[in-house]
């Protein structure tokens, strides 16, 4: 079994989990799947959707101030001089994610 089928055996049978209303271990007990092995997977693949996630921002320039202040819907807001070079912003933004 291919690695990528293997994530998405586990997606589905962690939704199945999800929607059956059975506590994590039960529902293990029943479908004979050891529970580290769920835990396991279900990290994985959560880890997995986080870091490909993309998150909207708003980015403000203010000229009296001359800055670019990038604000997230989180409400962080992180303000950068108005000649900081892109690639220097791109480079904190991916810090900060």
């Amino acid at each position: 079994m291919s690695f990528n089928h293997k994530q998405q055996h586990w997606q589905a049978v962690i939704e199945k989990q999800s929607q059956s209303g059975l506590t994590h271990a039960k529902f293990c007990q029943q479908n004979d799947i050891k529970l580290a092995t769920f835990y396991y997977w279900t990290k994985k693949l959560r880890a997995k959707t986080l870091s490909q996630q993309v998150l909207p921002l708003i980015i403000e320039d203010e000229l009296m101030t001359q800055q670019v202040i990038i604000t997230s819907l989180s409400g962080l807001r992180v303000a950068f001089p108005a000649d900081f070079p892109k690639a220097q912003i791109c480079h904190w933004l991916e810090a900060l994610a």
